[in-house]
């Protein structure tokens, strides 16, 4: 279950030259590439890397730019995939424990919503700044 989140932004710079630029910034992120083309580049994150909790809620689990060329220069998207499904499952886990045993259990759910927020806050922040480094 990965929900899709898109950003579009507009620049004079060429297409060939945010790609190398996006390249360039996805490997300072430690994500890997998947495949380039002459107007997309695809990622994903590498799962199995050992980081920090901060670094690991600010990165996506995978992505695509699409490059395509405008009047004007070009119009870069960012498209990119995430999945919330370990925090569902926890949280639904503890629910049920929490109606059918001890209401208490329901307690420990609330960090881990806090921290599904804060993903998703952080997520969106952390993608929009991508995007402004390879237009930048």
């Amino acid at each position: 279950m990965k929900l899709k989140y898109q950003i579009d932004r507009e620049t004079n710079k060429q297409p060939e030259a945010l790609l190398d630029k996006a390249v360039s910034v996805l490997t300072n992120q430690d994500y890997v590439i998947l495949e380039r083309t002459e107007s997309t580049l695809s990622f994903k994150d590498d799962n199995w890397q050992i980081r920090s909790k901060n670094k690991i809620l600010s990165k996506v689990d995978q992505g695509k730019f699409e490059i395509a060329a405008s009047k004007d220069g070009s119009r870069i998207t960012l498209i990119y995939y995430v999945s919330f499904l370990p925090e569902f499952i926890i949280t639904l886990i503890l629910i049920i424990i929490g109606i059918t045993q001890s209401y208490y259990v329901v307690i420990i759910a609330v960090p881990l919503l806090v921290q599904l927020f804060i993903r998703i806050d952080t997520l969106e922040a952390s993608s929009n700044e991508m995007i402004t480094r390879v237009i930048v």
